[in-house]
């Protein structure tokens, strides 16, 4: 099984139904599948709708991959060299 991006209001849209159990880093689905969380975001957008110089929109990057790159990451956002995008926080999910 390939890894998933889950984003943070899907991940709490589980864990009010119950669909999911949360230990750590670690996410347990009502079927037992089990994966590894870790902090990623979803690029949505180039804030004012300018062109992608970058090529990261539809991409998924992890917080490691985002500090490697150098972007500044802010709650919904990041900001690469001289491009801001609106992003969708969440996690990265591996399967265990």
């Amino acid at each position: 099984m390939p890894r998933l991006f889950v984003s943070q209001a899907r991940l709490d849209e589980w864990v009010e139904q119950q669909r999911v159990e949360l230990e750590s880093n670690r996410m347990t689905l009502d079927d037992g599948r089990r994966f590894q969380l870790s902090e990623a975001v979803l690029f949505a957008e180039v804030v004012g709708g300018d062109a992608d110089p970058n090529d990261l929109v539809g991409r998924v990057k992890s917080r490691r991959q985002l500090d490697e790159l150098g972007a500044e990451h802010y709650p919904g956002s990041v900001i690469y060299g001289d491009t801001g995008y609106e992003v969708k926080d969440g996690y990265l999910a591996d399967p265990l």
